[in-house]
């Protein structure tokens, strides 16, 4: 089950992940030497990531597996920086503002620790909050390491290419966003550990209109979209094909 839940989430069907997740953490409770609790905390972190993209969950649901993730962490010993970022991801997802910008706070005010996040994906998350409140100079400067190469694992050169090609395109810029294409979608192209990236070069595609270099794109990734099962990568994917056609 262990290997499951990581197969699972890499392949898009997170649905089966909760499922063997949810047995795991049932007989943790019954038995304390089952599994290693930072392994099991470091699934609760990557779980409830995207938790909120399956309607299938509901709110309350969420919620429980929030309070139930800080009580482990508490219980452990463990700082509380990697709770607070997934409640800042998760009200973000929501469509919770207040609550984002509350536990983002608290997430920069939090000591730092690469215990559930490599250097790599903590810069990404400064670099993504940042442009999130629009913070486009502060971003830039926090994304040097991984445009320089530095910083370059767990796919966070294309996914920062990518937001900041969304950002160029949301501000008019034309000539940044195909730098930024230029860049990044080399790098996402034909992989589907990418697709997350890929809708973010899809839209550049069809603001300049490229009729031939998008219909590859869709043809190419759609067999990857077809057999996840998270409903807002689907949704994601189809609807912007759904523009470009």
């Amino acid at each position: 089950r262990d290997q499951l839940i990581l197969c699972a989430y890499g392949a898009g069907q997170e649905e089966k992940a909760f499922v063997a997740f949810a047995w795991c953490v049932a007989h943790k409770d019954e038995i304390q030497d089952f599994m290693e609790e930072f392994m099991l905390l470091f699934q609760y972190k990557m779980l409830l990531g995207v938790a909120p993209d399956f309607p299938s969950l509901e709110l309350s649901t969420i919620r429980k597996m929030q309070e139930d993730f800080k009580r482990r962490l508490t219980m452990g010993g463990y700082p509380l920086r990697v709770y607070y970022r997934a409640m800042s991801t998760n009200a973000r997802d929501l469509g919770l503002h207040d609550d984002q910008a509350k536990f983002a706070k608290l997430w920069k005010e939090s000591p730092a620790d690469t215990l559930f996040a490599c250097d790599s994906c903590e810069c990404w998350y400064y670099v993504d909050d940042s442009l999130t409140n629009g913070n486009v100079a502060a971003a830039r400067s926090k994304a040097r390491p991984i445009f320089s190469g530095k910083l370059n694992s767990c796919n966070v050169p294309t996914r920062t290419y990518a937001i900041f090609l969304q950002n160029s395109l949301l501000r008019g810029d034309l000539k940044g966003a195909k730098k930024f294409f230029d860049q990044g979608f080399p790098l996402a192209v034909g992989d589907e550990d990418c697709l997350w990236s890929i809708r973010f070069y899809l839209t550049y595609l069809i603001r300049t209109g490229d009729i031939a270099r998008g219909l590859r794109v869709i043809e190419r990734h759609l067999p990857m979209v077809t057999r996840r099962t998270n409903s807002w990568t689907r949704m994601k994917y189809f609807s912007l094909a759904a523009d470009f056609f």
